[in-house]
C-alpha cells in the first residue's frame, strides 16, 4: 500500500510515476525496496520508523522538481534527486496524486495537499 505520486492518467504508474511505501511491516530490521519509507522498487528507506500495526502512521512527502523528501513519523525516509538514479531519472515530474492498497487493509486520513 502507499502514496502514488506524480502518477499518469494513463500507463503504468510504476514505472512512470512513483509510490512512496506503506506496507505494515514494523517488525522488519534490514532496509528493503519494498518496506515502509522505501520509493517502491527502486530504493529503500534511510530509516525505518514504522509504528507497530494497529497504530498510526504519519507520512508526509515534499516533491520539488527532482528533489524528493519522504517522512514517516517524523523522520526522513528519502531524501533523493531523481536525476541522481539512472531508474528514476526519467520519471514525470508532474502527474496525479494516488492512494493505494495492496490486498490488506489500509486506511488515509488528514490528507492535505499543499503546493509548493
Amino acid at each position: 500500500s502507499g502514496v502514488w505520486c506524480r502518477a499518469p492518467r494513463e500507463g503504468r504508474a510504476s514505472k512512470l510515476g512513483f509510490a512512496a511505501q506503506i506496507m505494515g511491516d514494523s517488525e522488519v530490521t534490514e532496509p528493503d525496496k519494498s518496506n515502509t519509507g522505501s520509493i517502491y522498487a527502486v530504493l529503500p528507506p534511510i530509516a525505518m520508523p514504522a509504528k507497530p500495526e494497529g497504530q498510526r502512521n504519519q507520512e508526509a512527502g515534499i516533491c520539488d522538481g527532482p528533489h524528493v523528501v519522504c517522512t514517516i513519523n517524523g523522520v526522513v525516509t528519502e531524501d533523493v534527486n531523481f536525476d541522481d538514479h539512472d531508474e528514476l531519472r526519467p520519471r514525470l515530474r508532474k502527474g496525479f496524486i494516488c492512494l493505494t492498497d495492496h490486498d490488506s487493509y489500509v486506511a488515509f486520513r488528514n490528507i492535505r495537499i499543499k503546493p509548493l
